[in-house]
């Protein structure tokens, strides 16, 4: 999937939990978002990953039509743009959940990470 979409994708599921926060729902009632959101912002990294070490196969057919700066910009800006979200998601969990709350959502993420890397 392309990174624009991807940055499209992250940016929708990023602004329907700030609405439901901010029309009072737990973020425990936000999850379905919170996932979605998650998983783009993952597939950001990734698409960048795969654009840069193409395997064998697209390395064998034409390449991407984008310039070198194109592909930079595009892939800069979706960086930026999870980083912004990933801020504000913060500043929600810590208002709805206190400090100890944006520290169990980072122990849960590395703990998920370090068991998909097993």
């Amino acid at each position: 999937m392309e990174i624009v979409t991807l940055v499209a994708t992250a940016s929708a599921a990023f602004k329907g939990l700030k609405q439901l926060v901010e029309a009072g729902r737990e973020i425990e009632d936000c999850m379905s978002q919170l996932s979605t959101w998650a998983t783009a912002v993952a597939d950001i990294d990734k698409a960048a990953e795969l654009k840069r070490k193409p395997s064998l196969f697209k390395s064998l057919i034409p390449k991407d039509s984008k310039s070198i700066q194109a592909q930079a910009m595009d892939e800069f800006a979706a960086k930026k743009a999870a980083q912004k979200q990933r801020d504000e998601l913060r500043q929600l969990i810590q208002y709805t959940q206190g400090k100890h709350g944006w520290e169990q959502f980072l122990a849960l993420e590395s703990e998920i990470r370090k068991k998909r890397r097993q």
